[in-house]
């Protein structure tokens, strides 16, 4: 089980920017603030907000080596309650290990 003291808080994200964790083995994780831009309405300038971009593989290789297609992706407000939706949706997606 993956708990809200691995994932952090918000202020690691603006400063840091992205986490990737798991095990070595898959499955991996990464967790990342992102912003998207989108068009305002008429006489304003674009308008950014802040994301959680969360993706998990399956698979030993790190993220930028692990091909798109073994990847699934989600995202979430980037806010205190888009965290502890990104916990639960990880806990959800990322069986719990076994004790031998």
């Amino acid at each position: 089980m993956i708990t809200g003291d691995v994932i952090f808080d918000l202020p690691f994200y603006n400063a840091k920017g992205i986490l990737t964790g798991g095990d070595i083995y898959g499955p991996r994780y990464r967790i990342a603030k992102i912003t998207v831009e989108q068009e305002a309405e008429e006489g304003s300038g674009p308008v950014s907000e802040d994301f959680f971009e969360v993706c998990v593989w399956h698979a030993s290789t790190c993220y930028e080596k692990t091909p798109e297609e073994m990847i699934t992706r989600k995202t979430f407000p980037f806010d205190a309650g888009g965290r502890e939706a990104v916990l639960a949706w990880l806990n959800e997606v990322i069986p719990e290990k076994k004790q031998i």
